[in-house]
């Protein structure tokens, strides 16, 4: 599940096309890194934070391995997509 986090994520983008009628291969500023950015993080920034949540998936499935596998892969799912979900319900940053 770890390896899979970020794909997975990608895979929202993808449904997102679909779903409004274009192309799933079409270019838009729908992926996590853009709204990063929106967020206002800057390019550091926004890498640092996705450092951060691969770092803590990996930790986290570091932690529930031990763990019945469907309560370790159910754990690590809705993190991994709670996780990603937060920058596009984060308000953005207003401009001055």
């Amino acid at each position: 599940m770890a390896v899979l986090a970020y794909p997975l994520g990608s895979l929202r983008v993808f449904v997102l096309r679909m779903a409004r009628g274009k192309s799933p291969f079409a270019a838009d500023k729908n992926h996590i890194h853009h709204r990063l950015l929106a967020l206002g993080l800057g390019h550091r920034g926004t890498t640092a934070a996705l450092y951060c949540y691969a770092i803590a998936i990996i930790g986290l499935s570091l932690v529930t391995r031990k763990w019945h596998p469907n309560i370790g892969l159910m754990v690590l799912g809705i993190t991994a997509f709670a996780l990603a979900m937060l920058p596009f319900v984060w308000p953005k940053r207003r401009e001055v």
